[in-house]
């Protein structure tokens, strides 16, 4: 139906093309949704031609008036002048383009009839396919909506869950965060309590670090005191160990004079003895001692006993006698 008004308006358009030559002319119009695209011959430059006739298969179907009022002007023009290549090439122009105006009436109504005909039938088969496509989607989307529907419950179930689960967090760490508090703030206490002992003790160190101080100075002092008086008394010391050495020595030279005069009293004795001059008194009971450590180890205590000791005995033994 729509193929043959195609053709002959495309033939139409290759006629017109071969007959201007290289120089066109563009004429658009619009009708509707449909826009019509003309391309006309310049005629200024185009050379003339003894032999131009213009071959329009369309005119053959133009109406019968057209061609009879074309040939009474031709016949008119004939007995007068004879027309120049120019007027005849316009007038075969003025004639195609009433054919072609003719014919784009015609493909016009046609092309209209087609086309409300053809968008009734597409309307209805818009119509039957937008319902079923409606249908289609209305259960996909009802489909689509129930899926969702179910997420939805799914992930409300799941969020519901985790926020009770999120509360019951919230309410351990709630617990937990005041016992937290409650021990800070007994750390606290307990710090400042030992802050105030620390203190105290810093104090009470201080005090002592200053007697300590002054105990250790005093100690300083007496040990001063003490090496100055152990210096003395190791001078007394040396000074005494001198002196006893020197008694010692004196002792032993004494000793010795002792011996000396023992022997010598013991001489004398027996030059007594021998002289029978000094006493009646039986030589039995006359103990002689060197002195007064052996009179006083032999246990000698009788007073009615006679006791003869040299003169240069301790003072201490003079009681004894």
């Amino acid at each position: 139906m729509f193929r043959m008004p195609a053709l002959n308006v495309a033939y139409l358009a290759f006629l017109l093309s071969s007959v201007i030559g290289s120089d066109r002319q563009q004429h658009r119009m619009q009708h509707g949704p449909c826009s019509y695209t003309f391309i006309l011959p310049e005629v200024d430059h185009c050379r003339p031609s003894n032999d131009f006739r213009v071959s329009n298969t369309l005119q053959r179907d133009s109406p019968p008036e057209a061609s009879t009022d074309a040939s009474q002007s031709t016949a008119e023009r004939t007995p007068k002048e004879r027309p120049s290549w120019q007027e005849r090439k316009l007038e075969s122009l003025e004639t195609a383009m009433e054919n072609n105006t003719q014919w784009l009436q015609k493909l016009e109504n046609f092309i209209q009839e087609n086309v409300r005909s053809g968008m009734e039938e597409i309307k209805r088969t818009a119509v039957h396919t937008q319902t079923a496509a409606m249908l289609e989607m209305g259960t996909n989307l009802l489909s689509q909506s129930a899926e969702q529907t179910r997420k939805l419950t799914d992930v409300e179930t799941q969020v519901l869950n985790q926020t009770s689960r999120l509360e019951i967090q919230l309410l351990e760490y709630s617990l937990l965060t005041n016992r937290l508090e409650k021990h800070i703030l007994e750390q606290t206490q307990e710090i400042s309590r030992l802050s105030e002992k620390n203190s105290f003790l810093e104090q009470r160190l201080l005090g002592l670090e200053a007697q300590y101080g002054r105990e250790l100075r005093g100690l300083e002092s007496e040990k001063e005191q003490l090496q100055e008086l152990v210096q003395r008394q190791s001078h007394t010391v040396s000074q005494l160990q001198a002196e006893v050495g020197s008694s010692v020595r004196n002792s032993t030279l004494m000793q010795r004079q002792q011996a000396a005069l023992m022997d010598t009293v013991q001489q004398l004795l027996a030059m007594v003895n021998n002289c029978k001059e000094i006493s009646s008194v039986p030589s039995a009971d006359l103990l002689t001692f060197r002195d007064c450590a052996e009179l006083l180890q032999s246990g000698a205590t009788d007073k009615w006993r006679v006791y003869h000791t040299p003169p240069q005995l301790h003072p201490n033994c003079q009681g004894i006698l």
